[in-house]
């Protein structure tokens, strides 16, 4: 529908940090009413009133996969849960980590993570398994930082769109950074050829 004007009219909107959408109030029906079911009962219940939400306004991006956003914050986790888990004397096997982060992180994403803050060996009955160095502090602006609610849902926004991706069989993603100049030559070609044909009127 059409947007109210005037300088006294405004939009109702539900806007949280991750988005933003205008809500336009209706009457409801007075044959309209809510079926609400508990077990095997209902109940009908009135409808005091409605709202109806328009497209969403996304006030965040989400992060493409293997971006720095994205590497940085698979980094931290994976920092966060090994720290965690070597902090008070335990060993930790590469496994592990693969269990509890799954497809997110790769093989080689906790290797890098592991090198940094553990030693690795192969020595006792656990087999090869990796302890937390001697000397090792967690980074200031790891252990400061305060994860949101927010950052979960993007993250996991991201999870979902590469698994939408891979079942669409696209593997790999590329930035068309060549397509741009074109468009815009292609642009100023068809304003000088408009500003020609003006000009010989």
């Amino acid at each position: 529908g059409e947007l109210p004007g005037g300088q006294n009219d405004f939009v109702t909107a539900l806007e949280t940090n991750l988005y933003r959408l205008p809500m336009a109030k209706h009457t409801p029906a007075t044959t309209d009413f809510i079926v609400v079911k508990q077990g095997s009962q209902y109940f009908l219940r009135e409808i005091g009133s409605l709202y109806v939400a328009g497209q969403t306004h996304a006030l965040q991006k989400v992060p493409a996969p293997n971006s720095k956003p994205h590497t940085d914050f698979v980094n931290r986790q994976l920092l966060s849960f090994i720290y965690g888990r070597l902090s008070h004397g335990g060993s930790l096997r590469i496994s592990e980590v693969q269990d509890e982060f799954g497809s997110t992180a790769s093989e080689g994403m906790i290797r890098k993570v592991l090198k940094e803050c553990a030693d690795f060996s192969r020595e006792g009955c656990e087999g090869a398994h990796w302890t937390l160095k001697n000397n090792f502090e967690m980074p200031k602006e790891v252990e400061d930082e305060k994860r949101t609610p927010e950052q979960a849902c993007l993250f996991d926004r991201l999870k979902a769109g590469s698994k939408r991706l891979k079942h669409l069989g696209l593997a790999r993603l590329h930035l068309l950074d060549g397509v741009a100049n074109p468009v815009q030559d292609f642009q100023k070609d068809r304003h000088l050829e408009q500003s020609i044909k003006e000009g010989g009127r």
